[in-house]
């Protein structure tokens, strides 16, 4: 097995915190990170790792990881999935850096795309974009070009 490179795991150990906060702690209705490898495969480079609050009147709040690979049709479930009460949303960041980083044990460099869903009634949010070269210090609002 290959040595993680530590740009790569800097950023998956920065960036899954982030997406599980900005959902737990309310800031947006849900979150997603596509992950990306760009020397890596076409078919098989990306992994999207999504994150949403679930309300149930039985068990609370729960918070929820997931892949985006799961196929309804079939009942094929993601490659990965957690839930977890909201006030214990921590506990998910290290299963989640841990699938990442062996999906990415051999990327030399990731670019990542996140995107979030504002709470009913705010305004929406810019789609950020940035990679492990630069950091998720460096992540900035994506460029949407003028088509018109």
């Amino acid at each position: 097995m290959s040595q993680l490179n530590e740009k790569v795991a800097t950023l998956l150990r920065d960036a899954v915190p982030a997406l599980v906060s900005i959902v737990s702690e309310g800031r947006v209705r849900s979150a997603r990170i596509r992950f990306t490898d760009p020397n890596g495969p076409t078919y098989s480079n990306f992994w999207w790792i999504s994150v949403d609050t679930l309300k149930s009147d039985g068990e609370g709040t729960k918070i929820f990881a997931r892949t985006n690979d799961l196929d309804l049709m079939v009942g094929y479930p993601p490659s990965f999935h957690m839930a977890v009460a909201l006030e214990n949303a921590g506990e998910m960041i290290d299963p989640i850096v841990a699938f990442l980083s062996e999906k990415f044990a051999n990327a030399q460099r990731i670019d990542i795309w996140l995107q979030a869903d504002a709470n009913q009634g705010e305004s929406g949010i810019a789609n950020q974009v940035g990679n492990s070269d630069d950091g998720l210090a460096n992540i900035t609002v994506q460029e949407v070009p003028d088509i018109c």
